[in-house]
């Protein structure tokens, strides 16, 4: 969050109200998803066409001497921008998306005006971040847009290129297996209901960290960036070197999605070694920076920032934006399913997306 803020604080210098809600908004930008308030339940909309309305008149008043939703007209200042074009799209910071949901455009929002945050009132903001949604072709529903953190985490932004392997709201193109050295039911011993070991809370996917589980993609892949943030969300006050936390993405893995798979390459959320690689069932040529690793990874509850990439049997992890392991093997040739693991320590997932090549 430190570097979202630094990154931003030039911005906010401007007048204008709306500086950077144009920063993630687009026509290709955004994903249709909301938070289901219970199972079986309904995604709230983004918005109403009154409410929409209402935002149009609250930006031509409080937005427009500053920018424009007309193609057609520059913004009349430098940094005031068009807030229906698409050149903060995919906006970024140290490689990492600054806007991954809509959340962070809201709190970045809630700091304007320049002149008095406090002059233009929370509902005229939420009416104006209503009509920047319309204008960037979202569709209207039934639901009034309301400032409401749990449901912004979970309206995500997708980056240019990227899908989301996690949505936000349910576990659509997700499996689940808990249950230790089992494969999945009917033909295993593993339970396949993710409840209740694994929950959607505030646009984040969490464990209760009470048994070794594993999530993982319907879809199979081979080359792609894999994109995610992970956090341990358990109490520690002794020496962080001595943490007991426990995770990690398996990069390649064998399709009888056992707890563990025979055959798979795990790129180690083990937190003394994390992006450490381990192979079982098979043998790669791997690198691992110890060094880069004390350097970039974070406290064992902050979010630590993965980035894997994959291509052609060669692999490179990432973590906080720091090389600290790859890998190479010679029969990495076929696209797999990416799981994701638990064992014993309750974990948080969010912002898993990943770009397919």
């Amino acid at each position: 969050m430190k570097s979202t803020r630094n990154a931003a604080t030039a911005w906010s210098r401007g007048p204008a109200l709306c500086a950077l809600i144009g920063a993630a908004l687009s026509a290709q930008g955004w994903a249709a998803a909301g938070r289901v308030e219970a199972i079986g339940g309904v995604r709230p909309s983004y918005y109403t066409e009154a409410q929409a309305a209402r935002g149009g008149a609250a930006f031509q008043k409080q937005c427009s001497n500053c920018h424009t939703v007309d193609q057609a007209r520059p913004a009349r200042i430098p940094y005031g921008g068009n807030l229906a074009g698409t050149r903060f799209a995919s906006k970024r910071y140290n490689g990492r998306p600054l806007y991954p949901s809509v959340y962070y455009i809201w709190r970045k929002l809630e700091e304007m005006p320049a002149d008095n945050t406090e002059r233009v009132p929370n509902a005229e903001k939420l009416d104006i971040l209503a009509y920047l949604l319309q204008q960037n072709g979202l569709p209207p529903g039934a639901s009034e847009l309301k400032a409401d953190p749990s449901v912004m985490k979970s309206l995500l932004i997708d980056q240019p290129g990227f899908e989301h392997m996690f949505n936000g709201y349910d576990f659509t193109g997700l499996k689940f297996n808990l249950g230790f050295f089992c494969t999945p039911a009917p033909q295993g011993c593993g339970k396949t209901d993710p409840a209740p070991e694994f929950r959607i809370e505030d646009g984040m996917i969490v464990t209760g960290g009470k048994m070794h589980s594993m999530m993982y993609t319907e879809k199979k892949y081979l080359n792609y960036t894999l994109q995610l943030e992970q956090r341990f969300d358990y109490k520690w006050d002794d020496d962080e070197a001595l943490f007991p936390g426990n995770s990690g993405v398996i990069a390649f893995m064998s399709d009888d999605a056992r707890v563990w798979p025979q055959k798979m390459i795990l790129v180690d959320g083990r937190y003394y070694d994390f992006m450490n690689i381990q192979a079982v069932g098979t043998t790669v040529k791997k690198m691992f920076d110890d060094d880069a690793r004390r350097r970039a990874v974070k406290g064992p509850n902050e979010w630590q920032y993965i980035e894997i990439v994959s291509r052609n049997g060669e692999v490179k992890a990432w973590l906080n934006g720091t090389l600290v392991s790859s890998f190479t093997g010679d029969d990495l040739k076929e696209p797999t399913h990416i799981g994701f693991q638990n064992q014993g320590i309750p974990t948080r997932w969010r912002h898993i997306r990943i770009k397919p090549e």
